[in-house]
Protein backbone atom coordinates (compact mmCIF):
# COMPACT_ATOMS: atom_id res chain seq x y z
CA UNK A 1 0.00 0.00 0.00
CA UNK A 2 0.90 3.60 -0.86
CA UNK A 3 2.40 6.04 1.86
CA UNK A 4 -0.71 6.96 4.27
CA UNK A 5 -0.79 10.43 6.42
CA UNK A 6 -1.40 10.10 9.86
CA UNK A 7 -3.19 13.52 11.19
CA UNK A 8 -4.47 14.22 14.51
CA UNK A 9 -7.74 15.30 15.34
CA UNK A 10 -8.05 19.23 16.29
CA UNK A 11 -8.12 19.98 19.83
CA UNK A 12 -11.34 21.10 21.01
CA UNK A 13 -9.55 23.15 24.07
CA UNK A 14 -9.71 26.31 23.46
CA UNK A 15 -12.78 28.30 24.29
CA UNK A 16 -14.64 29.85 21.77
CA UNK A 17 -17.19 32.38 21.77
CA UNK A 18 -19.86 33.09 19.37
CA UNK A 19 -22.39 36.17 19.98
CA UNK A 20 -25.89 35.43 20.21
CA UNK A 21 -27.44 37.61 17.52
CA UNK A 22 -25.54 40.82 17.92
CA UNK A 23 -27.97 42.63 20.24
CA UNK A 24 -25.84 45.67 20.54
CA UNK A 25 -25.80 46.34 17.50
CA UNK A 26 -29.25 46.61 16.43
CA UNK A 27 -29.74 48.38 19.25
CA UNK A 28 -26.98 50.61 19.93
CA UNK A 29 -28.82 53.77 17.77
CA UNK A 30 -31.77 53.42 19.65
CA UNK A 31 -30.08 53.90 23.29
CA UNK A 32 -31.24 57.08 23.64
CA UNK A 33 -34.95 55.87 22.69
CA UNK A 34 -34.93 53.17 25.08
CA UNK A 35 -33.11 54.56 28.15
CA UNK A 36 -35.95 57.69 27.91
CA UNK A 37 -38.85 54.84 27.32
CA UNK A 38 -37.74 53.13 30.25
CA UNK A 39 -37.37 56.13 32.26
CA UNK A 40 -40.84 57.18 31.95
CA UNK A 41 -42.52 53.79 32.41
CA UNK A 42 -40.41 53.99 35.80
CA UNK A 43 -41.07 57.20 36.31
CA UNK A 44 -45.08 56.71 35.87
CA UNK A 45 -45.55 53.97 38.24
CA UNK A 46 -46.97 51.74 35.79
CA UNK A 47 -45.40 48.60 34.38
CA UNK A 48 -48.52 47.11 32.93
CA UNK A 49 -51.17 48.78 31.34
CA UNK A 50 -50.10 52.17 30.95
CA UNK A 51 -49.32 54.34 28.38
CA UNK A 52 -46.31 53.04 26.75
CA UNK A 53 -48.68 49.83 26.53
CA UNK A 54 -51.51 51.71 24.54
CA UNK A 55 -48.72 53.13 22.61
CA UNK A 56 -47.81 49.49 21.40
CA UNK A 57 -51.34 48.19 21.32
CA UNK A 58 -51.97 51.34 18.41
CA UNK A 59 -48.30 50.87 16.76
CA UNK A 60 -49.57 46.97 16.06
CA UNK A 61 -53.06 48.05 14.98
CA UNK A 62 -52.03 50.66 12.47
CA UNK A 63 -49.01 48.05 11.08
CA UNK A 64 -51.37 44.95 10.67
CA UNK A 65 -54.90 45.43 11.52
CA UNK A 66 -56.89 44.00 14.06
CA UNK A 67 -57.56 44.47 17.47
CA UNK A 68 -54.60 43.91 19.03
CA UNK A 69 -53.75 43.47 23.10
CA UNK A 70 -51.24 43.70 24.79
CA UNK A 71 -50.54 41.05 27.78
CA UNK A 72 -47.87 41.11 30.71
CA UNK A 73 -47.23 37.20 30.15
CA UNK A 74 -47.65 34.24 27.23
CA UNK A 75 -50.11 32.44 29.97
CA UNK A 76 -52.31 35.60 30.01
CA UNK A 77 -52.16 35.42 25.81
CA UNK A 78 -53.17 31.64 25.48
CA UNK A 79 -55.76 32.20 28.18
CA UNK A 80 -57.08 35.47 26.17
CA UNK A 81 -56.97 33.30 23.13
CA UNK A 82 -58.35 30.18 24.06
CA UNK A 83 -61.36 32.77 25.70
CA UNK A 84 -61.56 34.20 22.48
CA UNK A 85 -62.00 31.13 20.13
CA UNK A 86 -65.16 31.06 22.91
CA UNK A 87 -63.18 27.24 24.51
CA UNK A 88 -65.54 26.72 27.40
CA UNK A 89 -65.23 24.03 30.26
CA UNK A 90 -65.37 20.44 29.54
CA UNK A 91 -63.35 21.13 25.68
CA UNK A 92 -60.74 19.08 24.76
CA UNK A 93 -57.72 21.32 23.39
CA UNK A 94 -55.14 19.53 22.05
CA UNK A 95 -51.69 20.73 23.07
CA UNK A 96 -47.86 19.27 21.92
CA UNK A 97 -46.17 17.11 24.17
CA UNK A 98 -43.29 19.12 24.10
CA UNK A 99 -44.40 22.28 25.77
CA UNK A 100 -44.03 24.21 28.80
CA UNK A 101 -46.41 23.55 31.54
CA UNK A 102 -48.15 27.25 31.02
CA UNK A 103 -49.55 25.60 27.89
CA UNK A 104 -51.64 23.06 29.79
CA UNK A 105 -52.02 25.06 32.31
CA UNK A 106 -53.39 28.30 30.36
CA UNK A 107 -55.97 25.18 28.85
CA UNK A 108 -56.90 24.33 32.28
CA UNK A 109 -57.53 28.07 33.24
CA UNK A 110 -60.04 28.21 31.21
CA UNK A 111 -62.01 24.86 32.19
CA UNK A 112 -61.00 22.95 29.34
CA UNK A 113 -59.20 19.72 29.58
CA UNK A 114 -55.85 19.43 27.57
CA UNK A 115 -55.08 16.54 25.74
CA UNK A 116 -51.22 15.70 25.20
CA UNK A 117 -50.01 14.67 22.04
CA UNK A 118 -46.79 13.64 21.17
CA UNK A 119 -44.62 15.44 18.58
CA UNK A 120 -42.47 14.64 15.99
CA UNK A 121 -38.50 14.92 15.71
CA UNK A 122 -36.56 17.11 14.63
CA UNK A 123 -39.18 19.72 14.71
CA UNK A 124 -40.85 18.93 18.47
CA UNK A 125 -44.22 20.16 16.56
CA UNK A 126 -47.74 18.23 16.44
CA UNK A 127 -47.74 16.36 13.36
CA UNK A 128 -51.09 15.93 10.92
CA UNK A 129 -51.74 12.15 11.92
CA UNK A 130 -51.23 12.69 15.76
CA UNK A 131 -53.30 15.87 16.05
CA UNK A 132 -56.35 13.59 13.81
CA UNK A 133 -56.47 11.42 16.05
CA UNK A 134 -58.05 12.55 19.35
CA UNK A 135 -59.94 15.09 17.44
CA UNK A 136 -63.02 14.97 18.82
CA UNK A 137 -66.57 17.26 19.00
CA UNK A 138 -65.15 18.16 22.35
CA UNK A 139 -61.95 19.72 20.84
CA UNK A 140 -62.38 23.16 19.47
CA UNK A 141 -58.91 24.47 19.91
CA UNK A 142 -55.44 23.43 18.70
CA UNK A 143 -52.92 26.23 19.74
CA UNK A 144 -50.45 27.08 17.44
CA UNK A 145 -47.08 27.11 18.13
Amino acid sequence: MGDSIKTKPPSCTAAVTIPAEGHARRVAGLRQKIHQITDEVIDAGKFHYGSQTRHLEEAIQQAWGGHPVATTSCTQAMILALQAARTRPGDEVIIPAATFIATAFSVSAVGAIPVIVDVTEPTFTLPSPSVLRPLSLRSPAVPAQ
